[in-house]
C-alpha cells in the first residue's frame, strides 16, 4: 500500500517476478474495506506517510482488528523515532526507501513464514482444545461436535451465555466446559454462565 503509483508499480513488478500474489492499494481505507469484505490477506506492506489515514494509524487499527496479520512499514522519510514508533506499534519490520527489492522480498518471505507458523500453531491449539473438550463433552454426534466448536469460538470474546435444557441434559457440564475452554482474555469483562433449573 502506497499513495505513489510509481512505487506500487515497481513493487508489483518485482513481487510478481518473485512469484508472490499481491494486490496494491492507493490508500489505507481501501485495504480496510477489502479486509472487511473478507478478502484473504497474509501480510501487509504499507507506506507510513500517506494522505488520509497514515501508515501508523492503519497499523494501530490492524493491531486491534487483525492482530495475526504481520505488517511491514516503509517510508522515504524514515528516522529512528519513526522506526521505533512503528515497531512499538506492532510492525513486524521497518523498511526505509529507497529500498533494495531483494531485501524487501526476504523480509516479506520471513513475514509469510511467520504467519504460516502462527496459523499452524493456532490450528494445533484448537485441536488440543477440542480433544480437551471431548473429555468433558463426550460423544461424537453432530450436535456435540457443533457445541464444542461453538464453545471454542467464544474464546476471548465477551459474552453472556444462557444454558437451558431438561434436568440431566448436561447444563452443568456445558457450563464447566465454557469456564475451562473459553475464558475471557480481556480485563474488566465478566463472563457468567447461567444454568437454569439447577
Amino acid at each position: 500500500m502506497d499513495d505513489d503509483p510509481a512505487v506500487r508499480e515497481s513493487l508489483s513488478q518485482w513481487l510478481e517476478l518473485a512469484d508472490l500474489n499481491l494486490r496494491c492499494f492507493p490508500r489505507a481505507e481501501a485495504l480496510l474495506e477489502a479486509l472487511a469484505a473478507g478478502e484473504p490477506v497474509s501480510v501487509v506492506i504499507s507506506d507510513i506517510r500517506m494522505p488520509g489515514m497514515d501508515g501508523l494509524t492503519l497499523l494501530s487499527r490492524l493491531t486491534l482488528e487483525a492482530p495475526e496479520l504481520p505488517v511491514l512499514m516503509m517510508t522515504g522519510h524514515g528516522d529512528v523515532a519513526t522506526a521505533v514508533s512503528a515497531m512499538q506499534g506492532g510492525a513486524r519490520d521497518f523498511i526505509e526507501k529507497p529500498f533494495d527489492p531483494e531485501a524487501l522480498e526476504l523480509k516479506l518471505r520471513q513475514a509469510l513464514a511467520g504467519r504460516r507458523l502462527s496459523d499452524e500453531n493456532q490450528r494445533l491449539r484448537r485441536r488440543l482444545s477440542v480433544r480437551g473438550l471431548a473429555g468433558l463433552l463426550r460423544g461424537e454426534s453432530a450436535k456435540i461436535r457443533q457445541l464444542r466448536e461453538q464453545i471454542l469460538e467464544l474464546k476471548g470474546h465477551p459474552a453472556r451465555v444462557w444454558i437451558t435444557g431438561e434436568s440431566g441434559s448436561g447444563r452443568t457440564t456445558t457450563a464447566l466446559a465454557l469456564a475451562e475452554h473459553a475464558p475471557v482474555e480481556r480485563r474488566g469483562v465478566e463472563r457468567r454462565s447461567i444454568v437454569r433449573g439447577d
